[in-house]
Order: structure tokens, then sequence, then C-alpha cells
């Protein structure tokens, strides 16, 4: 779910796990503000995580009161993202360290967050626990790890063309059912758009241009925390 802080509109990506058809459109619902979001989760006992932190971070507000914030309203963090840039995803996992020491109770998470199929479990969150169940609920006591690396690069624009061109084929295939001929219409319409904006190279300078941002901001970041002494050192 996409939600936002009201005053800054700051937005966050939560996951929330195990929920019904009817927690989701109430959730859906709540999701424009952060802390009416959050509170019904919690009424609810659903299991949910804050994902990529800094993504969306813009100086909005002290990066220390925003950090503090968002621990007041979360016990589990991704400290692990395979979308983003190595930089995050090691400030994040040094703020959450430091943070569990103090409170104990945080659950620390990784995913692929995958949008082609080959970085599908390149981060992955491994629990103990022989059902999916037994899996969440060793995730909600902490007892959980992230593993995997992620640099953010497997997503770039140039590597998802070769996948839109295998997809091309199978949602243009008159006999395939799982899609209405105006789907399959609209899917070659916008496919055949796309294919100019891609060869030009324009969707990779954008790509390279927002990564490098996340890099700086990252890294930035890290100096902040570190002399406020929220976060662990990797030097030495």
């Amino acid at each position: 779910m996409e939600t936002w802080f009201p005053k800054t509109g700051h937005r966050i990506h939560v996951n929330v796990f195990d929920l019904t058809r009817q927690q989701h459109a109430v959730i859906d619902r709540k999701r424009q503000s952060i802390f009416e979001l959050v509170d019904y989760l919690r009424a609810e006992d659903l299991l949910y995580s804050a994902n990529h932190l800094f993504q969306s971070y813009r100086m909005r507000q002290a990066p220390e009161v925003f950090f503090e914030t968002m621990l007041s309203l979360f016990d589990v963090f991704e400290v692990k993202n395979g979308s983003m840039a190595y930089q995050h995803n090691a400030l994040v996992e040094d703020l959450m360290v430091v943070a569990k020491e103090k409170r104990g109770d945080l659950a620390l998470v990784g995913g692929s967050d995958a949008h082609t199929y080959p970085p599908v479990a390149s981060v992955f969150t491994m629990a103990p626990g022989k059902t999916w169940q037994e899996f969440l609920a060793s995730i909600r006591r902490g007892e959980c790890l992230s593993l995997g690396l992620g640099d953010g690069l497997h997503e770039s624009p140039r590597r998802r063309l070769p996948k839109h061109r295998e997809a091309l084929p199978q949602v243009s295939d008159l006999k395939n059912p799982e899609h209405t001929p105006r789907e399959k219409a609209q899917h070659i319409f916008f496919s055949l758009m796309s294919v100019p904006l891609f060869a030009s190279g324009f969707p990779a300078a954008v790509f390279t241009l927002n990564y490098a941002k996340q890099v700086a901001l990252s890294k930035n970041l890290t100096k902040h925390f570190r002399k406020k002494g929220l976060s662990r050192s990797r030097e030495g």
C-alpha cells in the first residue's frame, strides 16, 4: 500500500500480510494518512512492514524526526531491497541494527522488489516455520534474517526491454483466453508506443539520474545519522 504523511506529502510503501478482502477495502480508504492506516492495522492485529525507508525522502522534516516517527509506527522494517542502491540498503540496515539493540522488538526483513522475473528472490527473508502462517509468526517475533544482494541495477529499463518483447506475443495472441480482445489491443498499442522510448535510451537516462540521486541522498543521510549516534559505522 502507498500511504502519505498528511503534512509533508512524504510517500511510504507498506506491505500488509494475511489480510481479507474486507480489510483491504478499509485499508484502501485509510491509506491517505499513514497515521490512520497504522491505527487500523494495529486494531486489526495485522502484520505490516515499512519498505525502502528513504526512497521518497525529500528533507521536508529533520531526518531524525522522520526516523523516530517511523519507529513509533512500525515494528517491521525492510533493510534490504533488490531495487534500491547498496548505499540505501546499508543506511537503513545500519540504522535498524542500532535501533533493534535499543528496543529489541524490531523485525528486519528483505525483498527483491522484482518487477521482472530474473531478480525474483535475489533478496529475501528467511524465518523458521513449516507453513506460511508459522513463517509470518516468526517475523512478527523478530526471528528472521534478510539475505541477498541488491544494487538496484537489475531493474534497468534496458534490462526490461527483452522481457517486454517476450510478453508481447502472449498478450497479442488471439487464442490466449487470459486477455479480452480490448485488453490485447491496449497491450499492443502501448507496447508499440513504448519501443521508440526504450530504443532512444531516454528511460535509461532517467533511471541513471534517479539512481545517482538515491546514492547521493543515502550518503548524506549516512553521515548525518552517524554524527547523531543513531547509526553504526562500517569503518574498520
